[in-house]
């Protein structure tokens, strides 16, 4: 993430750390930019840097964005890069994404809609303010109105905090008694502290549950397999 936060300096623009591979970037005070070299400069150097080859997509709203983060991925012509802001190309690239890949719909929804003949995105682009909060509640009409260069969905400068961590551990070896599994250097909490170490977190209650070992072949059937 350090390329992404050098642009963020560059320009005193604010990020947000939607996932372990996506982020997104505020444009709005890059005036006299052209968005699409600012975008490809942007690409070129987190692979320069990292050596991981990414995707760039800008657009009004952080639906769109996305919208353009898929066409770029798979379209030659852009590349990698993709900036939607003219009204034209975003009809476009609507027209020719399927409804259940946009953001926020999803494929129980897509089915939903299917049966109102909506398939593409711009087709959902095309609904009514009134059926997409009754069929899709009010996240999705968050998501049609942002499919209008509404932003509706702003970034999340800092992450909400964890409700419930799950962790699943396995011992190199087999415990008879509890006092072994306390005294282990994999011991479950150390695993959960490392998932999130902020010290203002409180846990109030853990499960755990033992499980019998498997049953194993002896050695000599699994060579016995290994050279059939």
């Amino acid at each position: 993430m350090v390329p992404l936060h050098e642009f963020r300096q560059y320009r005193r623009s604010e990020v947000e750390v939607y996932s372990i591979d996506k982020s997104f970037l505020d444009l709005g005070n890059f005036y006299n930019v052209n968005l699409q070299d600012y975008a490809r400069t942007m690409k070129d150097t987190v692979r320069l840097w990292t050596g991981i080859p990414v995707a760039v997509g800008v657009a009004p709203t952080k639906t769109l964005a996305k919208v353009a983060n898929q066409i770029s991925k798979k379209s030659a012509k852009a590349s990698g890069v993709l900036v939607l802001t003219d009204e034209r190309h975003i009809e476009e690239a609507l027209k020719r994404t399927e409804v259940g890949d946009v953001w926020g719909i999803g494929p129980r929804y897509a089915r939903k809609l299917a049966t109102f003949d909506i398939t593409t995105v711009w087709q959902l682009h095309n609904a009514t303010d009134a059926f997409a909060k009754k069929h899709l509640t009010v996240a999705g009409l968050r998501t049609v109105r942002a499919l209008h260069s509404m932003p509706c969905i702003y970034l999340e400068m800092i992450p909400p905090a964890r409700q419930n961590i799950c962790t699943s551990l396995s011992f190199g070896s087999t415990f008879t008694e509890l006092d072994e599994i306390k005294g282990g250097d994999g011991h479950p909490y150390r695993a959960l502290h490392h998932q999130d170490p902020r010290p203002e977190q409180l846990c109030r209650r853990a499960h755990g549950f033992p499980a019998d070992e498997p049953v194993q072949r002896p050695e000599s059937n699994l060579l016995q397999q290994q050279h059939r």
